[in-house]
């Protein structure tokens, strides 16, 4: 905990005693941490010279403890047994629910106005053990950042715990449910995705060379499956895989498709991060080639009713430069 914060502060402490037909024995402290820095993630990352208020009570309950700690407008809840965390309760930018807590578990609830999620998964992975599995409920974000990519308007519900991590998300334009295990896989599962959220401002528009680099590059091993892809409001179709990251090649196997009408089951595709070469090997079936062309914005010239392609290429580049 020491690498979190630097500095000294001033501070008001009591400790009440419990006395024979008195009350329970009492620890408070009221600072306003002028002084220490507080290296945690927004909105909790505090200047040495800032003033926050801080206060910790804890009342000494025959085998327990029960803490109530307040930072700035946020508030948490412990019950602590010979030192280990039995429940508790984080409030953010809100009051604690003390009522009807469960026993084994804490909850994560409230809003914020931000969230920058590489310094959070950064936090997390620096963090021993949760102690117990935490729920997150009706968790209201105003945004959500991840490098270049900015969720608006998400709220999230979930558990974060030892084993794995999942959390269902509602957004403006992300609606899911991401798993991250603790092998370090990730399985997501999309009703919706809207590439508007890339900063695209057109579905055919070359996606940045950071965004190969920053998202693409550094995939862990995942199952992906969007219901629907889209962009603004014009649906583009679906897309499901399991993708491999094995010695700076990203593999997509069974790779699956339905975009704007040219769909692909169980195709394989490989691209080399080193020699930035793609390949695809699999089916592609059109079943109205002349309504697929219109929406792949060609001029119809081939008349069929459906299509079916063996389709065996290679490419330099991503893939996205096909």
């Amino acid at each position: 905990i020491k690498e979190y914060f630097e500095g000294s502060f001033e501070y008001f402490a009591e400790m009440v005693f419990e006395m024979k037909g008195t009350n329970r024995s009492n620890f408070s402290l009221v600072t306003g941490l002028e002084g220490m820095t507080v290296k945690l993630p927004l909105p909790f990352f505090k200047e040495q010279k800032e003033s926050t208020e801080f206060k910790i009570n804890i009342d000494f309950d025959d085998d327990k403890e029960v803490v109530v700690l307040s930072y700035a407008d946020h508030n948490l809840f412990l019950t602590m047994q010979e030192k280990e965390i039995t429940n508790g309760a984080i409030a953010l930018s809100g009051s604690l629910p003390l009522k009807n807590l469960p026993h084994d578990r804490g909850i994560v609830m409230g809003r914020m106005q931000s969230m920058n999620l590489v310094d959070y998964l950064d936090f997390i992975s620096d963090s021993k053990s949760l102690g117990i599995p935490w729920e997150l409920r009706d968790l209201q974000i105003s945004q959500v950042k991840f490098r270049d990519l900015a969720l608006q308007e998400v709220t999230a519900n979930g558990k974060l715990g030892s084993l794995s991590t999942k959390v269902e998300i509602q957004s403006r334009g992300v609606d899911g449910v991401i798993e991250i295990e603790k092998a370090g896989n990730i399985n997501v599962d999309l009703g919706r995705l809207n590439f508007s959220v890339f900063g695209q401002t057109s579905y055919a528009e070359k996606l940045p060379n950071n965004f190969v680099e920053d998202y693409l590059g550094n995939l862990p091993n995942m199952t992906f499956n969007v219901d629907l892809l889209s962009f603004d409001d014009q649906d583009l179709g679906s897309v499901s895989f399991v993708l491999r990251n094995e010695q700076s090649k990203l593999e997509f196997y069974p790779f699956s498709f339905d975009v704007k009408g040219i769909v692909s089951e169980d195709a394989y595709m490989r691209w080399d991060l080193i020699r930035n070469y793609t390949a695809f090997n699999g089916g592609l079936f059109i079943e109205e080639l002349d309504s697929t062309l219109k929406a792949w914005d060609y001029q119809p010239s081939i008349i069929s009713e459906s299509t079916d392609i063996a389709a065996d290429f290679a490419w330099e580049g991503t893939l996205f430069d096909f």
